[in-house]
């Protein structure tokens, strides 16, 4: 992937995870805009055994994210940050 692809898919993740951490997604929507995101940006990579796992580690971290209280909400962010490389 070249650099301005790369550069724009961070910068569509961070909105993916600025969205995700305000509360503004379905909880269904996170999954299927991350395979999306990674679909347009990765091709052929998107379903790699270290993407899927990725996405997987990701939408774990967005249930986590969105069933937890207040005080946890920081630590879930941050998981889901990790997850999304960024």
């Amino acid at each position: 992937m070249s650099t301005p692809n790369k550069e724009q898919m961070r910068r569509e993740l961070g909105e993916l995870l600025a969205s995700a951490s305000t509360g503004e997604l379905d909880p269904s929507d996170f999954p299927a805009r991350l395979e999306s995101l990674h679909a347009r940006f990765l091709g052929e990579s998107t379903n790699t055994p270290e993407m899927v796992n990725r996405r997987q580690e990701a939408a774990t971290a967005y249930e986590r994210l969105i069933a937890v209280a207040d005080m946890d909400r920081q630590h879930h962010i941050e998981r889901l940050t990790q997850a999304l490389d960024l």
